[in-house]
């Protein structure tokens, strides 16, 4: 098996624990899972096997001791970290969000430690190397989902997934076919940082009628912007009745912190 996934989250049996807030624990793990995110794809390149049978590794916070287990019908490593009312004080308390995201990394980093401690190996040595070309990229998890060329119309267009530790956004840029001047940059969709809220909306893109259209995992139409309009710079677009910026509003506020 080979290790495909990481995340880092609040052991669900002590949520209580740590806040009333019956959100709480989904609005922290949600707030560094832009972390997650981006470990999750950098470490599948490296196809790093492993003899316990796992594709996870999930890193849980809890009042109790450390401890370590295997569950195998999931094929998860289950790392149980030592975490108390007073650590998540003080990370609340760090309102710098580089400082925040260090402490994330900090978990994280323990988490390997710990696995090599009781003697399970999970390329530790390049997860330590992805968390530093993580911070030398200034925590960023950004990424080209695809580029066109209009050469007839002088037209390059661009679109860059952002994810963050507040929300996740597909943006267009558009310029001209030498890319040294920008027409137009703008978001076209906004969502909660979590996957789920976005990794089925768009899949493909297909030019029908000089429209750029964007369709979904089961190729349904997912929205549609006028290519005319792009290479005057100016943004059409048809969202098929999708709440494309906004419907999110309400919870990415709650893991502002």
């Amino acid at each position: 098996m080979k290790l495909r996934y990481l995340n880092l989250r609040i052991d669900c049996y002590h949520e209580q624990y740590y806040s009333d807030n019956m959100r709480f624990a989904y609005n922290f793990a949600s707030n560094c899972r832009f972390i997650a995110n981006y470990l999750s794809k950098a470490i599948r390149k490296y196809k790093i096997e492993n003899s316990f049978g796992i594709t996870m590794l999930s890193i849980r916070l809890t009042p109790d001791d450390n401890s370590i287990k295997i569950d195998r019908c999931d094929a998860v490593l289950e790392i149980f970290l030592h975490f108390t009312k007073e650590d998540l004080a003080k990370l609340l308390m760090l309102k710098n969000r580089e400082e925040r995201f260090e402490a994330y990394l900090e978990l994280y980093e323990r988490g390997y430690e710990y696995a090599k401690a009781e003697g399970f190996e999970i390329g530790q040595d390049i997860l330590l190397s992805l968390h530093r070309d993580f911070r030398e990229n200034n925590y960023k998890n950004e990424w080209i989902w695809k580029k066109k060329l209009f050469r007839e119309l002088d037209l390059y267009v661009i679109f860059q997934c952002t994810f963050t530790s507040t929300d996740f956004t597909l943006s267009i840029e558009a310029l001209n076919a030498k890319k040294n001047i920008v027409k137009l940059k703008d978001v076209l969709l906004r969502t909660y940082p979590d996957e789920i809220c976005y990794e089925k909306d768009f899949r493909n893109i297909v030019i029908v009628d000089n429209q750029i259209l964007i369709t979904d995992f089961l190729d349904h139409p997912f929205l549609s912007i006028s290519i005319g309009d792009l290479n005057n710079g100016v943004l059409s677009v048809d969202g098929y009745g999708h709440d494309l910026l906004h419907k999110y509003d309400k919870e990415i506020k709650l893991i502002e912190w």
